[in-house]
């Protein structure tokens, strides 16, 4: 494959493009395992509304580790949106 400014070559056919965003996989944290808790959609670990590790009253989550629930009580996607607001979040929980 070769990307250049105006599109990608790939297996020897040119493919024009505006834009080329590029993806890759990864791989999901083991953090939960290392805390004897089981991971929850994707192996993120299960946090409350101050990012506190459920079971735990001095380990927060953040970021694309934590499973945060929404008011209606279903898990937020791991987007970088919610990841900031979560920051927010734990930065007013520290100042507690």
């Amino acid at each position: 494959m070769d990307i250049r400014a105006n599109g990608v070559d790939i297996e020897g056919e040119f493919v024009p493009a505006g834009s080329i965003i590029w993806g890759a996989g990864v791989k999901a944290s083991p953090a939960h395992a290392l805390l004897g808790i089981p991971g929850v959609a994707g192996s993120r670990i299960l946090v409350d509304d101050d990012l506190r590790v459920i079971g735990f009253d001095d380990i927060y989550a953040i970021g694309d580790i934590s499973a945060l629930a929404g008011p209606d009580r279903k898990l937020l996607p791991g987007l970088a949106q919610v990841a900031s607001n979560k920051g927010h979040t734990l930065d007013k929980a520290c100042d507690r």
